[in-house]
Order: structure tokens, then C-alpha cells, then sequence
């Protein structure tokens, strides 16, 4: 699954494939610059139409954005915990935001491979 890549589907589609790479560097960018657009130029919320038409009033308002922003809040709150993390370790952050040939959790491996992990009861 990790290092590099075997054929052409991995190359492309892979861990450090051209796919993944255009999502970080081109899609997530642009898709950011449209929420950003769509949060500053917009009308009141509202529902119906014409003389039936219900506007909703401001609380509910940030109430929903409040509940939709509340999970993407983690995002910038782990980077900045992973950029504290790779100072104090010495590395850079170049180092952080390139893509990694293997998967971090692979050094944890149990030390001894006839031993089991302990059972869940």
C-alpha cells in the first residue's frame, strides 16, 4: 500500500500519486477561496416564496454556523499542534507538508511478531 509506487493506477492514484497531489495543492485551495466567497456575499436565509416568505432571524443563523464551522475548526487546530511537534523534534516544515513515502504508524509495529497484541474483552 505504501512506498513506491508498483504500476501506472499507483502512480497516479496512489499515496504520492498526481491525484492526491492536485487535491492538495490545486482543488483545496480553490475550493477554499469559493466557501470564503460564499460566506461574505450572501442574502438573509429564508424560506418560501413571496407574500409567504419567512426570513430567519439572525441567532438561528450563526447557531447553523456555528454547528457546521465546529468540525472544520479541527482542522487549523491540528496543524498548528503538528507544526509545534515537527520544531520540537528538529524538523522542517517542508518536511511536514510534503507527502510521506510510508505511513507513520508503520514504526509502531510489535517488536516481537510471535507475540499478540493484547485481546479486548
Amino acid at each position: 500500500m505504501f512506498g513506491k509506487p508498483r504500476n501506472w493506477f499507483t502512480k497516479i492514484f496512489g499515496p504520492s500519486g498526481w491525484y492526491l497531489r492536485g487535491a492538495q495543492f490545486i482543488t483545496a485551495p480553490i475550493l477554499a477561496l469559493v466557501v470564503l466567497y460564499a460566506s461574505f456575499d450572501r442574502k438573509p436565509l429564508s424560506f418560501g416564496k413571496g407574500a409567504r416568505e419567512f426570513v430567519y432571524p439572525p441567532w438561528v443563523e450563526a447557531i447553523g454556523w456555528a454547528i457546521g464551522s465546529f468540525p472544520v475548526l479541527f482542522i487549523p487546530l491540528f496543524a498548528v499542534i503538528n507544526i509545534i511537534q515537527f520544531k520540537r523534534n528538529g524538523q522542517s516544515l517542508r518536511e511536514l507538508i510534503s507527502l510521506q513515502p510510508e505511513h507513520p504508524a508503520i514504526r509502531y509495529e510489535l517488536k516481537d511478531p510471535k507475540k499478540k497484541p493484547p485481546q479486548i474483552k
